[in-house]
């Protein structure tokens, strides 16, 4: 039997012994950047433009930290919002004011998700913590940018205007849905009654915050993982928080059970302790039990949308669990069964597959941290 333990240790290193980016390479990184920022303002609202914010934001982060601490271009690099916000709008005039602030957003939008990546690593916190920051500002930045859209469009921000705005949301689904029909003795019935519709569509107006940040949260993870593409690209990568591991592998041997122990070093890793896992779980408990309580509506949506704002670290969390991140899982008889129910799930729902693998990833993370605590050194 095959147990792993590991324990954590943050390494302090400076990030300014890395190799620094030659200045051909700096001129390069802020001429894309400029060119990438302008590019996502032309679909502000769209998935076609998110690759050019992750990849300008991952290309800031190494600019910004190929210089010293005390070296004021370290931060000045965020200046380049500016001719990126100008040259956006001279190539995409916008028609309205509610197209100007989206567009501004946009340009904004990888600095935003640099600024506390670049601040985490320069500090040597974790990359849990830095895409943590970087999805909370994001978050902060499309919610102000949707206040301002929001008075633009109806001249004032209250109840009835954010709800109003809310419907213009949703109504694409709502036209969805009646889209599905079904022929019953000649006739086209609708698949989803009104009700049904009416239903989901009040409950996406009440998760939608959880929603936003779930995606910017997936986003920011993309953004740290092209993040340090780049920097290996570069042969910058010891700039990044190098995490030293002990595993512990318990195994069975001819002359009786054998206890091998190694080091290993990982660059940035994604880790999420124990005090989330509870959070998780107690939300998604809450926002079963609440669920139909007209009562304590709030109290339902608001564990609703902590459960879903969490689902994408514990989904990640367990596919890496069941592709072997814990000790050959993958091809363990449970792995296998977990393989087979999840191809059974893409088909008949996905999102009983994302609360398969985040449930996986919630036991996997109370596991590991366990195994840690208990040997840790005090």
């Amino acid at each position: 039997m095959n147990n792993q333990i590991s324990v954590d240790n943050n390494d302090n290193n400076d990030n300014n012994n890395s190799p620094r980016l030659k200045p051909a390479a700096r001129i390069l990184f802020c001429v894309l950047t400029v060119i990438l920022c302008c590019v996502s303002s032309a679909n502000p609202l769209g998935l076609v433009s998110l690759p050019f914010t992750v990849t300008a934001a991952a290309l800031i982060v190494n600019l910004s930290l190929c210089y010293p601490k005390s070296d004021s271009r370290r931060w000045a690099v965020y200046t380049l919002a500016i001719p990126s916000g100008a040259l956006a709008l001279l190539i995409y005039p916008v028609a309205d004011r509610t197209a100007l602030a989206a567009a501004v957003a946009a340009v904004l939008f990888p600095f935003v998700l640099a600024l506390p990546t670049a601040v985490c690593i320069s500090r040597r916190r974790s990359r849990t913590a830095a895409i943590a920051m970087s999805a909370a500002a994001a978050l902060l930045l499309w919610l102000a940018a949707g206040a301002i859209i929001v008075y633009f469009r109806y001249s004032s921000i209250d109840l009835s205007s954010v709800a109003q705005s809310l419907d213009d949301i949703v109504e694409p689904f709502r036209g969805y849905l009646k889209g599905f029909t079904y022929e019953l003795d000649g006739e086209v019935v609708n698949y989803y009654s009104d009700a049904d519709i009416e239903g989901f569509c009040e409950y996406l107006k009440s998760v939608m915050l959880g929603i936003l940040g779930a995606a910017m949260t997936i986003i920011s993870y993309a953004a740290s993982l092209l993040t340090r593409l780049v920097a290996r690209s570069f042969d910058r990568e010891s700039m990044l928080p190098i995490v030293r591991r002990i595993h512990v592998h318990r195994k069975k041997t001819p002359d009786g059970p054998a206890v091998e122990v190694r080091q290993e070093t990982a660059v940035w890793p994604v880790t999420l302790d124990n005090l989330t896992a509870f959070v998780y779980i107690g939300s998604y408990l809450l926002s079963v039990l609440l669920a139909s309580d007209n009562v304590i509506l709030v109290a339902g949506a608001t564990a609703q949308n902590l459960m879903i704002l969490l689902t994408p670290a514990f989904v990640y969390a367990g596919v890496r669990e069941v592709m072997g991140g814990s000790g050959g899982a993958a091809t363990s008889p449970s792995g296998c069964l977990i393989f087979a129910v999840a191809a059974v799930f893409v088909f008949v729902n996905p999102l009983l597959l994302a609360v398969l693998l985040a449930v996986i990833g919630v036991v996997a993370t109370i596991r590991d941290n366990l195994r840690t605590r208990r040997i840790k050194p005090s």
